[in-house]
């Protein structure tokens, strides 16, 4: 607090002397009013480097008696003043009545043109009323706040080169922090998501650190909503890797309080006018100096002391009711207590095997934390509009907003090089022209010194995760009522696209860089759906492959076998003719042999059955095509399957190798619903009269249904 003095010495030269004073307590600040006497004793004189001004400095031996200008009579004066209430003010410290007489000759002959009017001396005491306390315990730090928390390092500081991680607590209760258990599984799991195999490790950097599993025993805190991460920078971030270690007491002073993905965080940047100053001061704990302790830190030591008896005695009492526990009921001995630990031990592996993809996802964080969820099925129901009447019309589309919980289960492109696009801008698309509809091609805008953006622009599609047989253990299959879940799909834009993974657009196929550092953000909303998805395009491949084999076997099997047909039925051919020239021959020769007067004994007559044995001939020559249709197959049908004729040995080999491929088990989804914030609007789309000629003037509009996704962002 700062006071403006003036005696005989200064009001002729029009200046003032301030007096600092220093309280431990607001409410033991001394009140002024104009005019007022004040006798300042026991205060330090001071000069600010480069001014000529000097000060008082007050401390805690200063005395400060301030008279009342405003009494019914100037001469008892000395009736009205007033002093601090300090343990060590002694008896004769006490104003003497020479400094009643000075307090009043000073009151009678000062110039009152040299003190300020009423209004001004009121107007500036009300601004020095509102002294700003930024000492806060969590529970009251709230967004956009500049605090000052005596807080306690309850897990290992995290370290990058730029700055520094601190998950800290006070003990005290905050409803907007993070939610975690007794071990810290939350805040593990907030930088693993769906990384069950341990993907992320091998690409180092902030997800490192927390997957490691001998991260889950250092959390020392307590349960629930009393931590809160703290993001140090700078000079801060250099003395807590210096300095602080898991179960430090800390003093941060002036850490900005600030939402971050629906939590409150706090944040410690450089001062940038006094880049010098460190706020970040460890505080040690001596046995037997309580009383110079902070009062904050006092407290603070007092929760963490209830919060530390409350923890053992929840241990000792889930520790008790084990199976094959006493059944005297009296307390275990430590022999009884390590056969308890024993038989437990079973079951904690147990359970810690449930499957944890039907837990929310935390790595996605969305906005509006207090808007109750709504189903995708609900939100894709038409909305009614009431007329006068009756009757109800249905509405196209609704500008609507909701927040529910879901699963990504595909998405477009399929090509993650895709999600960005390129678009060029020029100075007259700044201009919005109604009146012509006709947008510049590509080429136009590269002639009008346009220059070339990069945008998102992907969809993903929506399972409802909202439903309560997703909320349990249980199988994301099992569906009691029979039908499938509802799905959606969604629009992902640039600016919400930016907001959903914390960075720009930019050319994904330029550097392998960009494309891996999207694949793990989006991991991290998908879990394993791009896994599932290239095995599905592979086994997709792999089937086309066999049917172009079969169906390649199946057209040579038949041209053979057309071949076969053809040289079988020229063979029968030939061999009819032949029959034809013989049968003719020996009628000739009978003929003459008559014609002669000749004996026909000497006529040898053709066999009875000749003709038979031509045809029987003839059939042979059919046998002999059949035979020859199947002789360029005769070593397949050795070596080759029954169920697959006029297969080749490496088209056989092949065909295997594929079942044995298609053979393998299909991976499940395993990535975990997350809650985020879909919107509802109308997309206009132009329907002409005539399609072939779009020219034409007679059309008309209609609007589709849109989903979009906003206020959503991947935190991991």
């Amino acid at each position: 607090m700062t006071v403006k003095l003036v005696d005989k010495s200064l009001e002729t030269i029009n200046n003032t002397l301030h007096l600092h004073i220093f309280q431990a307590d607001v409410k033991a600040m001394p009140t002024f009013n104009l005019a007022d006497v004040v006798v300042v004793k026991r205060t330090k004189v001071q000069k600010a480097m480069g001014s000529d001004n000097f000060s008082l400095l007050s401390n805690f031996a200063t005395i400060i008696d301030v008279y009342r200008a405003r009494t019914a009579s100037p001469g008892k004066l000395e009736h009205h003043h007033q002093w601090l209430d300090q343990p060590n003010r002694v008896q004769y410290l006490t104003p003497s009545s020479l400094e009643h007489g000075f307090a009043e000759y000073l009151h009678k002959t000062i110039n009152k043109n040299a003190l300020p009017s009423i209004q001004c001396f009121e107007a500036e005491a009300e601004k020095s009323r509102h002294i700003l306390d930024k000492r806060r315990e969590l529970k009251d730090v709230a967004d956009g706040m500049f605090q000052d928390i005596i807080v306690n390092v309850v897990a290992d500081p995290y370290h990058t080169g730029s700055c520094s991680l601190l998950w800290v607590t006070d003990y005290t209760e905050n409803c907007n922090f993070r939610n975690v258990d007794d071990s810290g599984v939350s805040l593990n799991e907030y930088h693993q998501v769906g990384d069950q195999n341990k993907y992320l490790t091998k690409f180092g950097g902030r997800e490192t650190h927390q997957v490691n599993p001998r991260t889950l025993s250092n959390w020392c805190g307590p349960a629930g909503r009393f931590s809160m991460l703290v993001t140090c920078y700078a000079e801060h971030a250099s003395i807590v890797s210096k300095e602080v270690k898991r179960g430090s007491w800390v003093e941060l002073k002036n850490v900005h309080v600030r939402w971050y993905g629906g939590m409150l965080e706090g944040v410690m940047h450089e001062d940038l006018e006094y880049p010098e100053r460190i706020k970040v001061r460890t505080l040690e704990i001596v046995n037997g100096e309580a009383d110079e302790m902070d009062p904050r830190l006092q407290n603070a030591l007092g929760r963490k002391k209830a919060f530390m008896k409350a923890r053992q005695r929840n241990r000792k009492r889930k520790a008790l009711p084990v199976a094959d526990g006493p059944e005297t009921g009296k307390i275990p001995n430590a022999r009884q207590r390590r056969k308890l630990t024993r038989s437990a031990k079973p079951a904690q592996s147990t359970s810690s095997d449930v499957p944890l993809t039907n837990r929310p996802n935390e790595a996605i964080h969305c906005e509006y934390p207090d808007r109750a969820l709504t189903s995708l099925s609900s939100m894709l129901d038409p909305k009614l509009y009431t007329v006068p009447g009756p009757e109800k019309l249905q509405l196209p589309f609704a500008n609507i907003k909701f927040k529910t919980k879901v699963r990504v289960v595909d998405f477009v492109p399929t090509n993650l090089a895709d999600f960005a696009v390129k678009r060029y801008i020029s100075d007259i698309d700044m201009v919005k022209d109604d009146s012509d509809s006709d947008s510049l091609s590509e080429d136009d805008d590269r002639g009008n010194g346009a220059h070339c953006v990069w945008e998102w622009r992907f969809a993903l599609c929506l399972e409802d995760a909202s439903s309560a047989r997703n909320d349990n253990d249980n199988d994301k299959e099992d569906n009691s009522s029979g039908l499938p879940p509802t799905r959606c799909w969604v629009f992902v834009d640039n600016f919400h696209g930016q907001m959903l993974l914390r960075s720009e657009a930019s050319d994904l196929r330029a550097t392998k860089e960009a494309t891996r550092n999207l694949r793990e953000k989006m991991f991290h909303m998908w879990g394993n759906l791009e896994e599932i998805k290239a095995d599905a395009k592979r086994r997709a491949k792999f089937t086309v492959e066999a049917t172009n084999i079969r169906t390649k076997a199946a057209a040579q099997q038949k041209e053979d076998l057309e071949k076969a047909a053809r040289v079988a039925a020229k063979k029968r051919d030939r061999e009819e003719q032949k029959k034809q020239a013989a049968r003719q021959y020996h009628e000739t020769n009978r003929k003459e042999i008559a014609f002669n007067g000749g004996n026909m004994k000497h006529y040898k007559q053709p066999e009875d059955d000749s003709d038979d044995d031509e045809d029987d001939n003839g059939g042979g020559g059919g046998a002999e095509a059949n035979n020859a249709m199947n002789t360029g197959n005769s070593n397949d049908a050795t070596q080759a399957p029954v169920q697959t004729p006029g297969l080749s040995p490496d088209q056989v080999a092949r065909l295997t190798e594929i079942a044995r491929e298609l053979e393998k088990p299909v991976a499940q989804l395993t990535n975990r619903p997350f809650v985020c914030c879909l919107q509802q609007y109308g997309v206009r789309n132009t329907v002409y009269d005539n399609v072939e000629d779009e020219e034409d003037d007679e059309c008309e509009y209609t609007w589709q249904r849109t989903f979009g996704m906003f206020g959503t962002t991947i935190r991991g």
